[in-house]
């Protein structure tokens, strides 16, 4: 039987299969192949396992919609329960978001906003800041210095099991209630395969997402 794969150990093979493929383009900028994204994505690692941030737990993620939004989701999910949250709402709807995902930390951009910090300090959730490199390709962020155990954030990523949550989507669905719908790595590999299956997607092909990670 064949085993179902993770978003780290999907990326992991790209990596080591075909390094310069293009895997995040953005207008403007000098596109990210998967060799970058990988290893943007155990730097993560490294910063997600200082804070002592495990499969089972929940890092809440506060970025503006673009690539480093979605670099940022592959580097945290692949470590963590990424639970993205919409950079525009107000410190009453931060705090409401915070107590109903239950997050550990939180992961933002080097520009925070007063009503996230208060929200945040209110629940006393740390927040990390990522810092954009402005040079680098699409999606390029810094995580902070390295640690010193990126062999350990590659193994983490590697010890990901189908079963865990990859990804946290609160809605409200009908009902007016928010819920917090969770996403593991198979439902995820699975949508995915779905997705390439039915629009006949191949390698070479690029896609453009539009729909943001926050609902």
């Amino acid at each position: 039987m064949e085993k179902v794969q993770t978003i780290g150990s999907v990326l992991r093979g790209h990596a080591a299969l075909r390094p310069d493929s293009l895997a995040l383009l953005a207008p403007g900028r000098v596109p990210m192949t998967y060799g970058q994204l990988w290893r943007q994505t155990v730097a993560f690692g490294e910063l997600l396992h200082a804070h002592g941030i495990t499969h089972e737990q929940r890092v809440g993620f506060v970025l503006p919609n673009g690539a480093q939004a979605a670099s940022a989701f592959i580097g945290i999910a692949a470590h963590g329960t990424c639970v993205p949250i919409n950079p525009d709402f107000r410190q009453e709807e931060f705090r409401r978001e915070l107590e109903n995902t239950r997050v550990s930390l939180l992961v933002t951009g080097q520009e925070v906003s007063s009503d996230l910090e208060a929200a945040a300090e209110q629940l006393r959730i740390p927040i990390v800041r990522v810092a954009p490199l402005r040079n680098g390709p699409a999606g390029a962020l810094d995580p902070g210095r390295a640690t010193g155990h990126a062999h350990r954030a590659e193994q983490a990523a590697d010890d990901a099991m189908p079963r865990h949550v990859a990804m946290l989507i609160p809605t409200s669905g009908t009902s007016g209630r928010q819920k917090n719908v969770p996403l593991s790595h198979a439902n995820v590999m699975a949508s995915s395969a779905n997705l390439a299956e039915h629009l006949r997607i191949v390698p070479s092909d690029r896609c453009l997402n539009m729909m943001p990670l926050f609902h």
